[in-house]
């Protein structure tokens, strides 16, 4: 990223602010079609829109009560994994359902009114951004929604870098330049996936490898873990569900399509090409997808909608503590100022038998702030690593200051362990995925004056593409490495095993050797390669009909940047590097010549190319982990979340003082028996990156300022 050009994020075009009953004069070049006719909308035609959206729900109702007695999602299924993976809250479910009918009713608008006066649909859209909702009971469910919004600081929508790209300007999935279709996502990455192993036997006597594909050089499985950690608490995407608040399911129990009669518009599921060469053998033609939910349009406009985010839009370990005050009592002790553990002695997040938030009912299943504490052993090990930190903090405050009550002993842990936690990312993470240069303006960008002016929210673009470069870097085995402890090597576990069916932790043992194992073992190499526990094994469940299978984590990526609406991939090199690519050989110099001749011939035309396609196959930036695109996009987002945060522990002195000489190695050696650690934890031991003895690494947190005397 060193030396671009960084433009600031697109709004949705310039526009003429227009009245909901008044005019909008947008005349096309050359003096065509214009949109001065559509002036002629007034009030009793947008109530009729919406009216007959709020009809074309009822009816809606109907086909749902039968599609939940014929398409239901199975429990311990690849559905219901990717329902726990996103799993909506009610409010979330109301949300969306106020949402759809504001889009239902811009899309009535869109046939009545602009299509039969000859106005182009992507014009017509950004005239109906400008009109309000009517008064009814949906624009009064719009403006109680908003309002509540702003005061939880949760649910609200995506901001865009770019404005939404879709073919009807409104929700439809874009197209190729030509009208035709986009290629399927599963042919993309079933392509790249045959390719990367070609690729690495090519390879092997030059580059570190594994069974599995090529390895990082240096960086270590644990900055996927953070990575992970990261998204849990900035996204959640949710899938949209019945109006009886039913999950949807898109294919029938042998895995086709299900048939139009049967199909919930809401439905886009992966269609499986003919030419499949795994999910061929197993006559699996279709794969589960869910269109997102939508938010309200925050003025309570109509036109192009924008996804809907459960998650807070800071860095406030909202995954650990949760995002209401429900969640939050159900975590407490109510003694010391702590939070809960398991009972078992291990000192992980508490464990709750027999729990709805895993595959099976019968297995070992944790509870936190997220449902997605489940979703892998590594998250298990993350959030019990900071509900030890928060234990441990509010111990020393107690000793500090015995007159304390649990509630003060509470809030302040919390504070100082969201300050450890920001800190480790902007100063530890930052540089390693982004490179020193990028991390550095992240840190020197002013902050005063431009707090709570910027765009409040997460990005959609990083949601939806940016933050998922992780997966790329995971492993599918993780191995007991004898790098930090004497032990054997062998495998601890197969991640196509442990989606949202994590390993017991009783053992201390276990989460000991898991521990060391993602500091010690390296990571994959950042680049279009899955491993297969992800590329066709992820939620791997068993069908009685069809065998033991998953889905396919990058093509399901693919299929939500188009249901989100973000344009291709070279519009984003435009936007970050200020580069217009205009034909193949414009790439050359991004990527590598396998990479480029496979999108090629793969999407046909450069510009069809999906942003996580291109962005993915980049060569990585100096110094970092990423390339330019998505280190652009990551570093624009943790430049507004820290632009716009209520608290951040730079802002502070205190916190400032108490986190100045805490690393994630000091984390990691107070909430663990470890030994020794390397110096960065992202990285792997080295001679360049020495193991440390934690006897000089304990006791780190500078707690003394808030020593009362009196």
């Amino acid at each position: 990223m060193s030396g671009k050009t960084r433009s600031l994020p697109c709004l949705l075009g310039i526009l003429l602010l227009a009245h909901a009953h008044g005019l909008l004069n947008i005349e096309e070049s050359g003096g065509g079609q214009h949109i001065g006719v559509l002036g002629r909308v007034n009030s009793s035609v947008l109530a009729t829109a919406v009216g007959q959206a709020e009809d074309h729900f009822d009816k809606l109702k109907r086909l749902e009560a039968t599609l939940a007695t014929r398409a239901r999602v199975q429990n311990g299924s690849i559905s219901n994994a990717q329902l726990l993976d996103g799993l909506p809250t009610d409010q979330a479910k109301e949300y969306d359902r106020v949402a759809q009918i504001m889009l239902k009713t811009s899309t009535n608008l869109l046939h009545t009114v602009c299509r039969s006066n000859n106005v182009a649909d992507k014009e017509c859209a950004k005239y109906l951004a400008h009109l309000d909702v009517p008064p009814s009971e949906v624009k009064d469910q719009c403006i109680q929604i908003t309002n509540m919004n702003l005061a939880k600081g949760s649910y609200h929508a995506y901001r865009r870098l770019l404005p939404a790209d879709y073919k009807d300007g409104l929700y439809k999935v874009r197209t190729k330049e030509d009208g035709s279709s986009l290629p399927l996502p599963r042919a993309i990455t079933s392509a790249f996936y045959d390719s990367s192993m070609d690729h690495m036997n090519t390879i092997r006597s030059s580059h570190a490898t594994s069974s599995e594909g090529v390895l990082d050089p240096q960086r270590s499985v644990m900055l996927i873990q953070w990575s992970q950690f990261l998204e849990q608490d900035l996204v959640k995407t949710v899938p949209r569900s019945m109006g009886n608040g039913k999950p949807i399911e898109c294919c029938s129990t042998t895995f086709n399509q299900a048939s139009p009669r049967y199909r919930h518009p809401s439905c886009a599921p992966l269609i499986v090409p003919d030419s499949d060469a795994f999910y061929r053998e197993l006559f699996v033609k279709c794969l589960n997808y869910v269109r997102s939910a939508l938010a309200v349009d925050p003025n309570c406009k109509l036109g192009t909608p924008n996804q809907l985010n459960q998650a807070t839009n800071y860095l406030d370990l909202s995954q650990l503590y949760g995002i209401s005050d429900d969640e939050t009592r159900n975590l407490r002790t109510y003694r010391g100022g702590k939070l809960k553990v398991s009972s078992d002695g291990a000192n992980t997040i508490p464990i709750q038998e027999h729990s709805s938030l895993c595959l099976q009912p019968n297995e070992t299943c944790y509870v936190s702030g997220d449902p997605r504490a489940n979703a892998n052993p590594y998250m298990v090990l993350q959030y019990s690593i900071f509900t030890r930190s928060h234990n441990n903090i509010a111990r020393q405050l107690h000793e500090l200051n015995p007159s304390w009550n649990d509630d003060r002993l509470y809030k302040l842990s919390r504070k100082l362990n969201i300050a450890i936690y920001q800190k480790i990312i902007f100063e530890e993470w930052a540089p390693e995925v982004l490179g020193v240069d990028a991390a550095r303006r992240i840190i020197d960008t002013p902050v005063e004056g431009v707090r709570r002016k910027q765009n409040v929210g997460v990005s959609n673009e990083f949601a939806t593409a940016a933050i998922r470069f992780y997966n790329s870097m995971m492993p599918g085995d993780l191995w007991n490495t004898a790098v930090l402890i004497d032990s054997e090597r062998y495998n601890l576990f197969q991640l196509k095993d442990t989606f949202y069916r994590p390993a017991n932790f009783t053992s201390t043992d276990f989460f000991a050797r898991v521990l060391v194992a993602s500091l010690s073992q390296r990571a994959m190499a950042m680049d279009t390669g899955y491993v297969d526990d992800l590329g066709m094994q992820l939620f791997r469940a068993t069908s009685a009909q069809v065998g033991t299978f998953g889905t396919d984590s990058l093509a399901l990526d693919i299929a939500r940047g188009r249901d989100h609406g973000l344009p291709g991939y070279i519009h984003y090199v435009k936007f970050c590097q200020g580069k217009t690519i205009r034909n193949w050989n414009d790439l050359r110099d991004a990527m590598s010549t396998q990479d480029l001749t496979l999108l090629k011939n793969i999407y046909g035309s450069v510009g069809a190319i999906d942003l996580i396609m291109g962005a993915f196959a980049e060569y990585p930036s100096q110094d970092a982990t990423v390339g330019p695109t998505l280190a652009c996009i990551i570093e624009e987002e943790l430049t507004n979340t820290r632009q716009t945060a209520r608290n951040f522990y730079d802002n502070n002195f205190k916190m400032r003082h108490a986190v100045n000489e805490y690393t994630a190695a000091n984390l990691l050696c107070d909430t663990t028996d470890l030994q020794v650690i390397q110096e960065n934890v992202f990285r792997v031991p080295s001679e360049e990156n020495l193991l440390q003895r934690c006897e000089s690494l304990r006791g780190k947190l500078h707690l003394n300022v808030w020593k009362q005397t009196s």
